[in-house]
C-alpha cells in the first residue's frame, strides 16, 4: 500500500562515515615546545578541541586530509593570567587574547588552502 502511494520511509540510523575516518570525537590539545599548539582535524575525525593555556601560544593547523568545508571549534581556557593567541600556518584569523580564568570559543572552516576563522565567542 505504501509503495502504491509513493510514501518514503526515513531511516533513523545515521549513514556510515563517507570517508571512513571513524567517529568524530572531542580532543584535548597540548602545548608543544612551550608555545606551539598543532591542530590536526584530519578530515573531521574531531570537530571540537579543548585547550588550556598557561602561556602565550601560537596555534597552527595540519591540513593533510582536510577537505573544503571541514569545520572545527577550538575551546580555549586561560589560567590565572591573561594569555595571547597567535595564529600560525594554515590558520587565518586576527591574533587574540583570553582573559585570566576565562574561556573563548573559536570556529574555523577549511577553504582548500587553510582554516579561516568564522566565529568567536566569549563563554564566561
Amino acid at each position: 500500500l505504501m509503495a502504491m502511494f509513493g510514501i518514503l520511509l526515513m531511516s533513523t540510523t545515521p549513514p556510515p562515515d563517507k570517508y571512513q575516518y571513524g567517529k568524530r570525537t572531542a580532543v584535548t590539545l597540548t602545548i608543544e615546545d612551550d608555545t606551539l599548539v598543532t591542530v590536526s582535524p584530519r578530515n573531521l575525525t574531531f570537530t571540537y578541541a579543548t585547550l588550556a593555556i598557561d602561556s602565550n601560544v601560537t596555534v597552527v593547523a595540519n591540513v593533510s586530509n582536510s577537505i573544503v568545508g571541514d569545520r572545527f571549534v577550538l575551546h580555549v581556557t586561560a589560567d590565572s593570567s591573561n594569555r595571547q593567541l597567535t595564529w600560525g600556518s594554515n590558520i587565518t584569523a586576527v591574533n587574540d587574547s583570553v582573559v585570566a580564568t576565562k574561556t573563548k570559543l573559536f570556529e574555523f572552516v577549511y577553504n582548500g588552502t587553510g582554516f579561516y576563522q568564522v566565529a568567536e565567542s566569549g563563554v564566561d
